[in-house]
């Protein structure tokens, strides 16, 4: 509910918990922010949404971290796929496990605990996971389908200038979202 979220947001600020890839607290800025976006998903009551940047490395998927847990921790069951090529549970890896909406290389990867309340998938690039994402309709049926255990489907999308021509379209991934938040640098100028 509502006040949960708020609460676990509070619960993270007065924290000593690590909440960021470099080790850093969440800061007040970011703690309003997503707080902002937990409240939406809930009043909109919103089943998925994407999270994606104009280039990566922004901290797009810190953020998606940082909502993530805090809407886990209010016990909404939450579920992130990072398809941006870096791992939402704050690491990096190569070899990512790869899985599809349809199955084709066998059984797809099953979800991951992260500790932080949620759990992870994490994509992969190509030309399958290319056309599995390029038709919003076939995501949208596809993610309810083989994710309906969960409430919140948290799409982590690749940054849209550098995106390699082998990751997935992020506006055609993004579309099949119930919303789509635009994170953007603060103070850099291009």
């Amino acid at each position: 509910n509502e006040h949960a979220m708020t609460q676990a947001a509070n619960d993270e600020q007065q924290s000593t918990k690590r909440m960021t890839m470099t080790g850093a607290t969440m800061s007040q800025a970011r703690r309003k922010v997503v707080e902002q976006i937990a409240l939406t998903i809930r009043e909109k009551k919103l089943a998925s949404l994407s999270l994606i940047s104009v280039r990566s490395d922004i901290g797009t998927s810190t953020l998606i971290r940082d909502v993530a847990t805090v809407t886990g921790r209010a016990g909404v069951a939450t579920l992130v796929i990072d398809l941006s090529g870096g791992r939402s549970d704050g690491s990096r890896s190569a070899g990512q496990p790869r899985w599809s909406l349809q199955g084709r290389e066998g059984v797809p990867a099953k979800p991951v605990a992260s500790g932080l309340g949620f759990d992870v998938i994490s994509g992969s690039s190509g030309d399958e996971a290319r056309a599995a994402f390029n038709d919003p309709q076939r995501v949208r049926s596809g993610l309810s389908a083989q994710f309906s255990s969960y409430s919140l489907i948290l799409l982590d999308l690749p940054g849209l200038v550098d995106q390699a021509s082998d990751q997935v379209n992020a506006v055609a991934a993004a579309a099949a979202c119930d919303g789509a938040v635009l994170v953007c640098a603060t103070g850099e100028e291009e």
